[in-house]
């Protein structure tokens, strides 16, 4: 695992470097590289499937694009951010294994918020929630989490 060091203005301390290195450590364990794979093989053969079933021929260059338009914003995009939201909660856990303060995760994403407020992308649109939303969901794990684990 590496982090650059840009990263660093934001996971400024121990503790949100701790947040930062549990969340990309969630990736890792849920195989969230894998899953993704998995998933554009889905796609792909759902192409397959529309080309040679329903329509018995190779989509058109525009049916085509309109095709991944639909299926990057109906299923790949909210697939990435599930992915991201479920790094978050697993990052927490294991912040609160290791004795860190999982406020300091929310804090982060707040301080990433504030350097990002000149450039944000919907969040339809994006690989990745919202830092507010993330913010949010950040708060309302944390006691379930303390709870749980």
């Amino acid at each position: 695992m590496a982090v650059y060091s840009g990263i660093l203005d934001i996971a400024n301390n121990e503790q949100s470097l701790a947040a930062l290195m549990g969340h990309e450590i969630a990736h890792a364990v849920a195989r969230h590289g894998s899953e993704r794979a998995s998933q554009e093989l889905i796609l792909d053969l759902g192409t397959m499937a529309v080309e040679k079933l329903l329509i018995g021929r190779p989509l058109s260059d525009d049916s085509r694009k309109l095709y991944n338009y639909f299926t990057t914003l109906g299923v790949m995009l909210p697939f990435s951010r599930n992915h991201e939201s479920e790094a978050d909660y697993l990052g927490l856990v294991f912040m609160h294994f290791a004795g860190y303060d999982m406020n300091e995760a929310y804090k982060m994403w707040d301080r990433m918020d504030k350097l990002n407020s000149n450039n944000r992308t919907p969040e339809f649109l994006s690989t990745h929630p919202s830092s507010r939303t993330r913010i949010e969901n950040i708060k309302k794990w944390i006691p379930l989490v303390k709870q749980n684990y």
